[in-house]
């Protein structure tokens, strides 16, 4: 399981200069504004820095086809980027019974061979969205480096034992927090969390909090990754798992295990 610390990865090399980040920062948030001498302007010069370095490695010339080696790959060079706050920041997109679709940005706790975890209220939207049509999307941005994953598959509810585990594992403080909020609910007043946060410190003892029950974690199965980075020109590469007896085309080709993977038009 991944969480925070990654083996090294063959294809990734340090994508920019801190500078270089510095200044792009700097320039999305201010555009073309004028800046201090302290904070120079995002220029020509530093775009092309960042083509020249980025042009080591394209996802064509990739040595290894296995999606989630990539995705561990640019998660880690993300980690190690000055100007991406979280790596773990993802878009989770679900859908009604119905076909009307909703968003929300969330934190990736953890991924691995059998999937991206991430935990929620099963009483909120998303949980509601879940039980009755369990699939989802996910999409991660690290905009200083240009990139973006969008991971889509069948979700599940992992067992109450491994919930239970995984919350365990929670600090004291977060577990009151989960326990105070009835997340989406209406309330009257922000103070009503804090005298609920009172109530759960008065009644649980920090080394026996137990897991609500409609706390849970949730696992999505990837059947599709899709990898777009811009370089001097967009590069989009989608890998989706293969089906039985499918045939493969020229434009269609074999990754490892049972990946297949396509050059897309961005």
């Amino acid at each position: 399981m991944i969480s925070s610390q990654f083996g090294y990865a063959l294809i990734s090399k340090p994508m920019f200069s801190k500078t270089f980040l510095r200044n792009f920062m700097v320039a999305i948030k201010r555009c073309d504004k004028d800046m201090d001498k302290d904070n120079p302007k995002f220029t020509l010069s530093d775009l092309k820095e960042m083509f020249e370095i980025q042009k080591q490695y394209t996802l064509e010339e990739s040595p290894i086809k296995d999606p989630l080696f990539i995705f561990q790959s640019w998660y880690r060079d993300a980690a190690d980027s000055v100007g991406v706050l979280n790596p773990s920041i993802m878009c989770l997109a679900t859908s009604s019974k119905t076909g009307i679709p909703s968003l929300r940005y969330m934190f990736c706790e953890s991924f691995d061979t059998k999937g991206f975890r991430f935990f929620t209220y099963n009483t909120t939207r998303k949980g509601q969205d879940l039980k009755t049509n369990p699939y989802a999307s996910l999409c991660f941005y690290w905009a200083p480096l240009l990139r973006s994953v969008r991971v889509e598959g069948p979700v599940n509810v992992l067992p109450s034992s491994e919930s239970d585990e995984l919350f365990n594992r929670r600090a004291y403080d977060m577990q009151v927090n989960i326990h105070c909020s009835t997340q989406s609910d209406r309330i009257q007043s922000f103070d009503v969390l804090n005298e609920r946060e009172l109530i759960v410190r008065n009644k649980f003892d920090p080394s026996k909090v137990p897991r609500p029950e409609n706390f849970c974690w949730y696992n999505v199965s990837p059947i599709i990754y899709d990898f777009w980075q811009l370089r001097q020109k967009k590069e989009r590469i989608r890998f989706r798992k293969s089906k039985p007896d499918e045939k493969i085309d020229g434009l269609t080709r074999k990754g490892e295990k049972d990946w297949l993977y396509e050059f897309i038009e961005p």
